[in-house]
This record gives structure tokens, sequence and C-alpha cells, in this order.
């Protein structure tokens, strides 16, 4: 049986957005920043910033270029930062959310309202600080 680690970028979508506040473009970071691989979540339209604490995940940061703008995975399998608190799977519903550092990750301590569900939800603890999502 395959191990679900193989799964980071399996049914990856990415659309572009502007890169919000706190997400800088540097051309000698790898894809443009060193916030790349962060969790981020919509500011307003078409926008993103890093996730904060408790607060809904849109997906994963995957580039930022020169000219402001940025690509986000909000679909599919990937490696997002965890905050350090440990990932629980007791109730897959609960999902994740913003972590204590902006664009990290935690187990979400509640079930969302009725109706609704979470846009990602932790699949395993990968490598020491990060987590395999399945996003959207």
């Amino acid at each position: 049986m395959a191990d679900v680690a193989n799964k980071n970028g399996i049914l990856a979508h990415n659309t572009t957005f502007v890169a919000g506040a706190g997400i800088t473009f540097d051309r000698t970071a790898k894809n443009g920043s060193a916030h790349v691989g962060k969790a981020v979540m919509q500011s307003a339209a078409d926008t993103v910033v890093l996730v904060t604490a408790g607060l809904e995940i849109f997906g994963i940061l995957t580039k930022v270029e020169p000219d402001g703008f940025c690509s986000v995975q909000d679909r599919g399998y990937g490696e997002v930062p965890d905050d350090g608190t440990a990932i629980t799977y007791t109730n897959i519903n609960n999902g994740l959310v913003g972590g204590a550092t902006a664009g990290t990750v935690k187990s979400a301590t509640a079930v969302p309202a009725a109706g609704a569900i979470r846009r990602a939800r932790a699949i395993k603890a990968g490598t020491t600080g990060i987590v395999i999502a399945d996003i959207g």
C-alpha cells in the first residue's frame, strides 16, 4: 500500500491572487518569497495574506511574483507548516485552522457551524513541523 506522504501535490490546483500585506517578493528566495509553503487566507476579493490564529485556511502559497501577484494552491494535497501543537485526528471534520504563528496550522478544537466544512484537513503529520493537508 502506498504511503500517504507521497500525495504531496496530487490533484493540486493553483489560482492567481494579489499578495496582501506581509507577503513579500524576494528574488533570492525559492519561488519568490520566504513565505512560500505557508498557509494563507483570503483577506479581500482576490487578495490573500498569511493565515492567522484560529481562522479558516484558504490554501498554500506556492509562488510570489515581483508584480505583487502570487499563486495559491487552493485544492489538492500539500505540505504546510504546523505551529508545533500536536495534530489530532479525533474528528477529521474539525480540520485545520491557522496556528499560533502566521502561516502555520493547527488542529481545530471545535467542529465548524452546522452545515459548514473546513477547507483543509490533516491527512498525516509529515516530517517534524510539517502537516500533509487535503485542501479544498
